[in-house]
Formats: structure tokens, C-alpha cells, sequence
């Protein structure tokens, strides 16, 4: 009738689990209330939009342009 012992300590296992992303849950929700309260950002609604999508279009990548981006962690010491 009893649940065999390792059973018993994977549903354990598992209880852990979801108390954990619980836990989680209710940290980052109360991070979250925190910081919508914090007025630390407000300046960016009251900025104009300096760079939104149709200005990067036309600075970054007229018609024609090939912009070739270096993958960060390439060592380029060897070319100098």
C-alpha cells in the first residue's frame, strides 16, 4: 500500500521544485512592484526618441550597405 522509498523522495524532489519557482515567482513579482514604483526611469518617458527603428534604418543601413559585425570573442591581435 506504501510508496516505495525512492518514490517517495522524487515526488519530495518535485514538491521542492515548485516551492522553489514559487518562491521565485513571488520575489521577482515583488521586484517587479518595486521597481514600477521607483521613478528612477520616468526621465526615458519624457526623452524624445532619438534613435527609433525608421532613423537606425536610414543611419546604419542604407540601400546597398553590407554591414559586417566581428563576432565579439574573435581575436583580431594576429592582423595588427
Amino acid at each position: 500500500m506504501f510508496l516505495p522509498v525512492e518514490k517517495i523522495e522524487e515526488v519530495a524532489d518535485f514538491a521542492d521544485f515548485v516551492l522553489k519557482k514559487y518562491e521565485e515567482y513571488i520575489l521577482q513579482n515583488g521586484i517587479y512592484k518595486i521597481v514600477e514604483g521607483s521613478q528612477a526611469f520616468n526621465f526615458l518617458n519624457e526623452e524624445e526618441v532619438l534613435y527609433s527603428k525608421k532613423i537606425l534604418k536610414k543611419i546604419l543601413m542604407p540601400k546597398g550597405n553590407i554591414v559586417l559585425i566581428p563576432f565579439p570573442f574573435t581575436d583580431l591581435s594576429a592582423t595588427n
